[in-house]
């Protein structure tokens, strides 16, 4: 690099680059150049209100105004590349359409064909995406003295203050190039090569209007591995989905009766069968779920098919297990009292099986649970049940009974899944059962009404224990109360739907955290539209979800 600045420029000067600085020697003048690139930025002119622009605009100008002469900051176009992928997901179409040709059994073409219409849809948001601009923005921090050391000095302390007005004020993330990237850099600007291949950020064209580098809206995070798709964002028009590693730290839905949760919900099911490895464990209280997803995707049964009776204990799990599980569901759903379910909890120890409904309608314990009688009268085929659970991509559709057996039904069910997902696998245990529990990516829960059952210690176990065991539980219910504040503390992602209801945007604001001057875009959500938020960054993003073939397949 030495050789080629000397004879190009042909005069007499000492460049070094090392340190990540690239150093000039020139007479008894010393040069020092620090480059800092940008890695990204965490939000959106629309995330703040009038006060916060000004205040970042003020702190922008006053930065430019305290640092010394010969300051740069460097933007350069790049061309937005998104060839790569599409082609990734070309390839794999083709290799879709060359099964289907093969392959004859129905639930395999099903699910071929439910992950080929979504990478269709993929691809074609993909190459029909116009509006955003790939740039690379690079600060250059330059100092003169007569010797080094001071030269290095004040770079080092012009380097601080950049870093750190850049990362508190503007939350724009920058970092140092390194000495190879330098002399990359150096080759560009010579016009030696022909692209600077470093970190980019992608912006929308209205934010090129911006004297300061801050975005327009929050960044949608682009659909590729590993992401369940669920619509597009709607400021970018981009598709968006949720990071599967970030489902195993939970989800709650929150939003008015009609808006979309349950659309939601069965676009995720769909994504997740049709693009990942995952097992899936979900409950429908009202059906809707059942008729939205494909049914060739997923197994959807009822407790008809799989009875379960509270007074029999399943073989294949502990009387204390069993004992956890049903006094959970008594206490949390069917309301009874500490010493109503001690005595129940007697007559599951004496394994005590009671068939007719006249027996438990004169015992003075049993006729406590007569809302729930077809529990205690059932004849339980538990293998069937087991194979059921331990198979996966399964949907209880619990919609055909009453209220009460609804709730305490899928409390049962909830418990021996927690049971079943959450257990440790010995090291003395056979290797091959050690490999079917990893042979996918992880399991999810998947709960629509969910205020039915978000006081069950099992779902709270699920919480607090699932992000180590890649147990993800989606939860989807009306009002932020629905859910107990214990756990919103081990949820990560939170979806909104619209509502112009103060009190319900308060709730919001008040147990989520989510800023007002957010929750005010609630109020023009339309039906399908949602605000995506993450807990650890705050970042809204406001999503169009996508419908599942279930229900576009009746629009046509």
């Amino acid at each position: 690099m030495y050789d080629i600045v000397r004879n190009l420029i042909k005069i007499n000067i000492d460049v070094r680059i090392n340190d990540s600085m690239m150093i000039t020697k020139h007479g008894n003048k010393v040069i020092v150049q620090k480059f800092l690139i940008a890695d990204k930025v965490e939000y959106g002119i629309n995330d703040l209100d009038n006060s916060d622009i000004l205040k970042i605009m003020d702190n922008y100008a006053s930065l430019i105004e305290r640092l010394p002469p010969g300051i740069e900051i460097l933007i350069m176009k790049r061309e937005k590349d998104l060839v790569k992928l599409s082609r990734k997901i070309s390839n794999e179409m083709m290799n879709i359409r060359a099964k289907l040709d093969v392959v004859e059994e129905p639930h395999i073409r099903t699910r071929l064909l439910s992950r080929l219409k979504v990478l269709e849809e993929l691809y074609k948001m993909i190459i029909t995406s116009n509006n955003v601009t790939k740039l690379q923005i690079v600060f250059k921090i330059r100092s003169e003295s007569k010797d080094v050391s001071s030269a290095i000095m004040k770079v080092k302390q012009y380097e601080e203050l950049v870093l750190s007005i850049f990362n508190n004020y503007f939350r724009i993330k920058l970092r140092p190039l390194s000495s190879s990237e330098i002399k990359e850099l150096l080759a560009y600007n010579l016009g030696l090569v022909s692209e600077f291949n470093k970190s980019s950020i992608i912006l929308e064209h209205s934010r090129l209007k911006t004297l300061a580098p801050i975005r327009l809206h929050s960044p949608a995070q682009p659909a590729t591995d590993n992401l369940v798709l669920i619509g597009y964002d709607i400021d970018t028009e981009l598709p968006f989905g949720l990071n599967v590693y970030g489902l195993f730290k939970h989800v709650i839905i929150l939003g008015p009766t009609g808006k979309g949760k349950t659309t939601l919900l069965a676009t995720i099911i769909e994504s997740m069968l049709s693009m990942l490895n995952l097992r899936i464990f979900a409950f429908d209280f009202k059906g809707d779920l059942a008729r939205y997803v494909d049914n060739d995707i997923i197994d959807v049964v009822n407790p008809s098919i799989y009875p379960i009776n509270i007074l029999v204990r399943p073989p294949w799990l502990k009387l204390i297990d069993w004992g956890i599980i049903v006094k959970d569901v008594l206490e949390n759903i069917v309301g009874l009292s500490t010493k109503n379910i001690a005595d129940i909890l007697k007559i599951i120890s004496r394994e005590r099986v009671v068939r007719r409904p006249e027996d438990i309608l004169t015992d003075p314990n049993l006729s406590r649970l007569s809302p729930v009688i077809d529990l205690l009268i059932n004849d339980p085929d538990y293998d069937k049940l087991d194979k059921l659970l331990n198979k996966g991509n399964v949907l209880f559709n619990i919609s055909t009974h009453g209220t009460m057996y609804q709730n305490a039904y899928a409390g049962l069910i909830l418990g021996i899944c927690s049971n079943l997902l959450l257990q440790y696998i010995g090291e003395n245990e056979p290797l091959e059962k050690r490999d079917d529990k990893n042979s996918h990516m992880g399991n999810v829960i998947i709960i629509d009404e969910a205020w039915r059952v978000s006081n069950l210690y099992s779902i709270k176990r699920l919480v607090k224990e699932g992000r180590s065991r890649k147990v993800s539980v989606i939860m989807a219910t009306q009002n932020p109360t629905d859910v107990p504040r214990e756990l919103y503390e081990n949820i990560q992602t939170i979806v909104v739907f619209g509502s112009p209801n103060k009190d319900y945007q308060e709730q919001v604001h008040e147990i989520l955290g989510v800023p007002r001057k957010i929750l005010r875009r609630l109020s023009y959500l339309s039906v399908g539209e949602a605000l995506v938020v993450d807990a650890e960054t705050r970042r809204p993003i406001i999503v169009k979800i996508k419908p599942p073939r279930g229900i576009r397949s009746k629009m046509i």
